[in-house]
C-alpha cells in the first residue's frame, strides 16, 4: 500500500516509512527501519494510558497513509503535515526514534504539498524540538479529542505553520548576515580606492602660473 498523488507524484508507503526511520536511527540502534515486535504502552494524559499491540501496526499504519491519500487534494498543506506528525506518534510503529521519524515525515508530506523545500538554517524538525513543550501539548489535545470521538489537528496545524514561519525568517536572517560580512569586507577595499583617487587627483593636479 502506498501513497501517490497524480499531481505531484508524491509517495509515501510502508517501505517509505521503514526507510526514513533507518535514515533517522542509522548507527543509533540495532534494526533500524524495522517495526517493533512487541506491545507498548502510549501515555496520552497523565493518568490515561493505551496499550499497543504489535499486530496493528501494519493495520494502523496503512490505514493513516489511505486517509493522508483521500485527503491530500482537498486539505491544507499544514493539516496533512500535522495529521503525519500525530499519526505516526500514535501508532508508535518502531521502538525508538518515533518522534524523529514522525517530525522527518511531516516535514516530508508538508513541503511535497508546498511543492518546494524552503531554505532556512532552522528547520522545522528542529524547531519543534526547541518548542518541544508546546508540541507536546498539541499532541495531548489531538490525542484527547481523538478518544473523544473526532480528532482536531487545528491547533497542531497552527504551530507547525508558526515553526515553518521561523524556519523562513533563518534563511532571511542568515542573508541580511551574509550581506552584511560582505559590506564590511568590502569598505577597506573601497576606503583605498578613494583614498588612492584622491592622492591621484592631487598629485597629478597642474600647477597654478604665478
Amino acid at each position: 500500500m502506498h501513497v501517490l498523488t497524480r499531481e505531484t507524484g508524491f509517495r509515501f508507503d510502508v517501505a517509505s516509512l521503514r526507510m526514513l526511520h533507518a535514515t533517522c536511527m542509522a548507527n543509533l540502534i540495532g534494526e533500524p527501519g524495522r517495526f517493533r515486535n512487541q506491545e507498548v504502552t502510549v501515555t496520552y494524559s497523565p493518568g490515561l494510558q493505551m496499550k499497543i499491540t504489535r499486530d496493528d501496526i501494519t493495520e494502523d499504519v496503512i490505514g493513516f497513509m489511505v486517509n493522508l491519500h483521500a485527503r491530500w487534494n482537498n486539505t491544507d498543506p499544514f493539516t496533512l503535515a500535522a495529521l503525519t506528525l500525530w499519526e505516526i506518534s500514535r501508532i508508535h510503529p518502531f521502538l525508538d526514534g518515533n518522534g524523529r521519524t514522525a517530525r522527518a515525515a511531516a516535514q516530508h508530506v508538508l513541503f511535497a504539498k508546498l511543492g518546494t523545500w524552503p531554505r532556512g538554517s532552522e528547520p522545522i524538525t528542529q524547531q519543534i524540538k526547541i518548542h518541544s513543550g508546546e508540541y507536546l501539548d498539541m499532541l495531548r489535545h489531538a490525542d484527547m479529542t481523538f478518544i473523544e470521538g473526532q480528532v482536531d489537528l487545528g491547533p497542531l496545524a497552527e504551530f507547525l505553520a508558526r515553526m515553518l514561519k521561523a524556519q523562513l525568517q533563518s534563511h532571511r536572517r542568515a542573508q541580511k548576515a551574509t550581506f552584511s560580512e560582505r559590506a564590511l569586507k568590502m569598505i577597506p577595499m573601497v576606503a583605498t580606492r578613494l583614498i588612492r583617487r584622491w592622492l591621484r587627483r592631487f598629485f597629478t593636479r597642474p600647477a597654478r602660473r604665478s
